[in-house]
């Protein structure tokens, strides 16, 4: 064996806003698996532009961006709020999160060949810290005190495991319904790389490791029609009373993907 400090190895970055994996294995001669590890990159500073066109494939992309605090309209049956600093939205329950954007001025509808709305979701359990009539944690947990909510602590947020909390979002745009997205859990775990690096170095844990799922939803030529009449595009995120399992919304400074809840406009050269 030995143990000594090994060559830099250099590692180029992606040149687009991007969350990078560094895996390592370790292996001995005959090729068995010794030892694996990983670490992960944030590429990107800032907030990516809000109205950004990109070409690609000979034609062109117009990129509308909205930051996740800037709600136009907020309705949920038990609590809403933020976690790290604004970058992602909670809602309890059943409810709603309104966003508008401006329609971009001299585009036409018929200008658009495809068009699409994206942003990762996920459930939001309404753990015992979040709630407002929240107790305190009494006792010494080494002495048999403390509680059997393991979620009224400030600093927790219980990791993914075998019980699932899965809530379902409509989207709809300008009145038109793009459909419905089942959101699996509320999950927290090492995937959630974003919202780990967030974290303040202040002690504290705010919703650490918590991450969604990336919704795509095509948008019809009916929403796209509805949109450029009224000037704006209206998008609503709304869960039902049925399954009220609550909504979070993540910023691209949050969560497991690197975007903000984006309307996405294919056009043409």
């Amino acid at each position: 064996w030995l143990s000594r400090a090994l060559e830099p190895v250099a590692v180029p970055m992606p040149n687009t806003r991007a969350v990078a994996v560094l895996r390592a294995t370790l292996e001995d001669a005959a090729g068995r698996v010794l030892q694996r590890n990983f670490t992960s990159f944030v590429v990107g500073e800032g907030a990516s532009p809000r109205d950004e066109t990109l070409a690609v494939d000979g034609g062109s992309l117009r990129v509308l961006r909205m930051a996740p605090d800037r709600v136009s309209g907020v309705l949920w049956s038990e609590r809403h709020w933020t976690a790290m600093d604004g970058r992602k939205q909670n809602g309890a329950g059943a409810g709603f999160f309104e966003y508008r954007l401006a329609w971009p001025a001299g585009l036409r509808p018929g200008d658009v060949l495809g068009a699409s709305f994206v942003a990762e979701l996920g459930a939001k359990q309404l753990f015992g810290k979040d709630r407002r009539d929240k107790g305190s944690v009494q006792g010494d947990f080494m002495l048999g005190g403390g509680t059997h909510d393991p979620g009224l602590n400030p600093n927790a947020y219980p990791m993914t495991d075998g019980v699932r909390h899965p809530s379902a979002v409509r989207i709809v745009v300008n009145g038109v319904t793009l459909g419905t997205f089942e959101l699996p859990d509320d999950a927290a775990d090492h995937r959630g790389l974003l919202s780990w690096h967030a974290q303040k170095r202040d002690g504290r844990l705010d919703e650490a490791g918590s991450h969604g799922t990336l919704v795509s939803a095509s948008m019809s030529a009916e929403a796209l029609r509805a949109a450029a009449a009224a000037g704006e595009l209206r998008v609503r995120l709304e869960v039902d009373e049925a399954l009220p399992g609550g909504l979070a919304v993540y910023g691209e400074q949050a969560g497991r993907y690197p975007v903000d809840p984006t309307v996405v406009l294919a056009l043409g050269r």
